[in-house]
């Protein structure tokens, strides 16, 4: 049963890489004077997951006993492909729903994943970050950030 679940495990990981990787394809990864552009990130995040996921996927293949290969597989690879997931759900939430509630959102399952167990000081955490990023970026740097299609169609955008 392990087997199989590391297997479809590592088939959607790839999948959600690959999108990563082709939602991003038209952002340049350098930038002149600045070194990395915009679609440096989403590059290493994309490619990452997929080759974790390939290696998931190898490592179920050559296993002898399942129940064994799951532990181990999950054990060793568990936090590596949390992050690159979250991290690329996070890029294409951006799109969907903005910096803002995108980042406060990854901010809060990312605290929540690396240990925070108080909802309350995760919550206030996530938002005060988030604001504080968005201010930084928003009056501080005077640059642009997604509003997104969802909150634009809604009009709060």
């Amino acid at each position: 049963m392990g087997f199989i679940k590391d297997k479809t495990i590592g088939i959607i990981c790839f999948a959600i890489g690959l999108m990563t990787l082709l939602g991003t394809r038209g952002l340049s990864i350098t930038t002149k004077g600045t070194g990395f552009g915009p679609g440096a990130f989403p590059l290493v995040v994309g490619s990452g997951l997929m080759v974790l996921s390939i290696f998931l996927v190898i490592r179920s293949c050559l296993a002898k006993n399942e129940i064994d290969q799951t532990k181990k597989s999950l054990k060793f690879l568990y936090k590596p492909f949390m992050i690159l997931l979250l991290t690329s759900l996070y890029i294409g939430l951006i799109l969907f729903l903005g910096f803002l509630v995108s980042t406060i959102l990854f901010i809060f399952v990312m605290t929540r994943f690396f240990g925070e167990r108080s909802t309350k000081i995760n919550a206030l955490f996530s938002v005060s970050l988030g604001l504080l990023i968005e201010v930084v970026f928003v009056v501080g740097l005077k640059l642009p950030l997604p509003t997104g299609y969802v909150l634009e169609i809604l009009g709060i955008g």
